[in-house]
């Protein structure tokens, strides 16, 4: 009995202890953020990452998973470029979307497209640090001991017919985004986790 009473203790804590590790609460210093995430997005021409993308639909059990390569290069030019388990890549130029799948006809959306000027917009933010003046959202940032959490709630019309709201996770250390979140009206969402970032680097 006292075996499993021991058991116990030592899962509660170790719940209690993941618990207060994955908490946030508002941004302590929230000038000092600013500044840091300033600073990143001034130096910033170039990022490259492995990326992980899972969508979680409410019909399904389990997400639908994708995995490749996430490329930004200053100004607006960014690519996904998915290699499993087929290949897919939206490329992102500022004037268009281009979206190519094995064995079909590329798809193009051009800039004219409202909703994709917005949307175009809010992608380039994310990953260029410039979030907070996005001005088709309303953003609140919290922090834990590892991660800036960056919430953001869609306020233009056309985009809150699609999305709930989005948030972004930084390293506290590097300011580099690690995960993205797209939450959808229809209740899917998006997570997309990027690792082994590089900066500033010749993407060829």
């Amino acid at each position: 009995m006292r075996k499993i009473l021991y058991i116990i203790f030592c899962i509660s804590v170790s719940s209690s202890l993941w618990a207060q590790k994955s908490e946030y609460s508002p941004v302590v210093d929230l000038k000092s953020f600013e500044e840091g995430y300033t600073a990143y997005a001034q130096k910033l021409n170039s990022l490259q990452a492995s990326m992980t993308q899972n969508k979680y639909l409410s019909f399904m059990k389990k997400p639908i998973t994708m995995k490749g390569k996430f490329y930004y290069e200053k100004e607006n030019h960014l690519c996904m470029d998915f290699q499993q388990p087929q290949k897919m890549t939206f490329l992102l130029d500022g004037k268009q979307i281009l979206i190519q799948e094995d064995g079909r006809k590329d798809q193009r959306i051009n800039a004219n497209n409202k909703l994709f000027q917005q949307i175009n917009g809010i992608m380039m933010d994310i990953v260029k640090g410039k979030m907070l003046h996005q001005e088709n959202m309303d953003v609140e940032v919290l922090e834990n001991k590892e991660f800036y959490k960056l919430k953001a709630f869609p306020t233009a019309k056309k985009i809150k017919e699609f999305y709930k709201s989005f948030e972004l996770f930084l390293n506290k250390q590097s300011m580099d985004v690690e995960k993205i979140k797209m939450f959808e009206v229809s209740g899917d969402y998006v997570v997309l986790e990027m690792d082994n970032t590089i900066i500033n680097k010749k993407i060829d």
